[in-house]
C-alpha cells in the first residue's frame, strides 16, 4: 500500500482537534510520535497515559500508579479511555484532565493508544467536542520481529504480540490514515503529510499484511518450537 495514505477527506483532517496514533508492539510508533512532536512542539503535545505496569526506562512518558490508585481514578470517571492488555494484564488509561490541559495550552493532543482506546474516544467524541483523526502505524513483519527480539522478551511473549498484531490488523480499516515505518525519517515525514491532508487517498492491503504476519508466526513455530494455536 502507499505510505502515508488517508481514506478520509481534507475537511475531516483540517477540522481535527485530537490525534490518535496506534500500532502493534514493535512498529516503532513511540519513536515516530516522539520525533514528530519534537519537530512540532508548538502545535502538538503527547498526552501522558496512566498505567499500572512497572517502568522499563527512566524517560518513559507515563504516570505509573498502583492498581488501587488506577481503580480509584476509574471510579472517579477520570479517564477518557482505558484498556487492559491481556498479555501483561496491566491497565492503561488516558486522563481527561491531561487532554484538557493540552487543549488549554493551545495545542492539539496526541494520544498513543490501541484500537480499543480509539473506539472509546470516538464513541464519546460528540459529547466531548472531539474531532479526532486516527493514524495506524505499521512496519514490515520481519522488522517488528527484530525489534521485539531486541527487547529481550521471552519467545512466547513475542509470539503472543504477533498474534495480537494479526487480530488488530483485521480491524485496521477503521483508521483514517496509515503510515508505514520502514525508516524513521520517512515515517515522520509521512505522518506530517497525512495530518496536513496532503497525501493521496489509497487503501492499504490489509490482507497481504495479515498474511505476512501469519507466515512469520508459522516460521517462528517451526524454528523455535513455540506452541501456537490457530
Amino acid at each position: 500500500y502507499r505510505k502515508g495514505s488517508c481514506n478520509k477527506g481534507e475537511r475531516r483532517i483540517f477540522g481535527m482537534n485530537l490525534i490518535i496514533v496506534s500500532g502493534v508492539s514493535g512498529v516503532g510508533k513511540s519513536t515516530i510520535v516522539k520525533r514528530f512532536i519534537e519537530e512540532n512542539s508548538e502545535k502538538y503535545e503527547l498526552a501522558r497515559s496512566v498505567t499500572t505496569r512497572k517502568a522499563r526506562t527512566e524517560n518513559e512518558y507515563y504516570t505509573f500508579v498502583s492498581r488501587e490508585e488506577f481503580q480509584a481514578l476509574l471510579e472517579e470517571g477520570a479517564f477518557l479511555e482505558t484498556n487492559l492488555y491481556q498479555g501483561s494484564k496491566e491497565l492503561y488509561g488516558t486522563p481527561g484532565r491531561e487532554v484538557e490541559r493540552i487543549v488549554a495550552m493551545g495545542r492539539i493532543p496526541v494520544l498513543e493508544i490501541d484500537v480499543n482506546g480509539k473506539r472509546q474516544i470516538e464513541s464519546s467524541a460528540d459529547q466531548n467536542y472531539f474531532s479526532p483523526i486516527s493514524i495506524c502505524i505499521t512496519a514490515p513483519p520481519a522488522t517488528v520481529y527484530r525489534r521485539l527480539m531486541a527487547r529481550g522478551e521471552p519467545m512466547k511473549n513475542i509470539v503472543q504480540r504477533l498474534k495480537t498484531a494479526v487480530e488488530e490488523i483485521n480491524i485496521a480499516d477503521e483508521y483514517d490514515c496509515f503510515v508505514e515505518n520502514k525508516d524513521l525519517e520517512t515515517a515522520v515525514k509521512d505522518m506530517k503529510a497525512v495530518i496536513s491532508g496532503k497525501s493521496a487517498t489509497k487503501r492499504p492491503d490489509i490482507n497481504k499484511y495479515r498474511n505476512e504476519l501469519i507466515d512469520l508466526i508459522h516460521i517462528i513455530q517451526n524454528t523455535e518450537g513455540v506452541g501456537i494455536s490457530g
